[in-house]
């Protein structure tokens, strides 16, 4: 599968030469990022993608277990993918900070570190 390249210029894998994004691995990154900062509503045609992860998170009404259901959900209804070739789970740790706590979610593939999302 062939997706856009989209990766922004602080990413540290950033590639300016790059067009197309290529490999499954990589495509599934994009898309798990695309449902992680994708606001609910946001997509026509598609009124239930995204998470509202700054919402989400810091909403008093749900709790860990709750939000990472819904990651699982957002994957499974969003995101065609060989789940037999990858294996994607989640993780969401919170820490005190200065203002507010912050919110650090990770998402692992195969049992490697694919992403960590820092919500403050």
């Amino acid at each position: 599968m062939v997706d856009i390249y989209f990766k922004a210029e602080n990413d540290i894998s950033y590639d300016a030469s790059q067009l197309e994004e290529n490999t499954d691995i990589n495509n599934l990154i994009s898309q798990i990022k695309m449902i992680l900062f994708t606001n609910t509503g946001d997509v026509m045609g598609a009124n239930n993608l995204g998470i509202n992860l700054e919402k989400l998170i810091f909403s008093t009404d749900y709790n860990k277990n709750i939000i990472l259901a819904n990651l699982k959900h957002q994957i499974r209804d969003y995101l065609r993918y060989d789940r037999n070739l990858y294996n994607v789970q989640f993780d969401l740790n919170f820490f005190k900070g200065t203002i507010r706590d912050i919110g650090v979610l990770s998402v692992d593939i195969n049992g490697s570190r694919a992403l960590d999302v820092l919500i403050k």
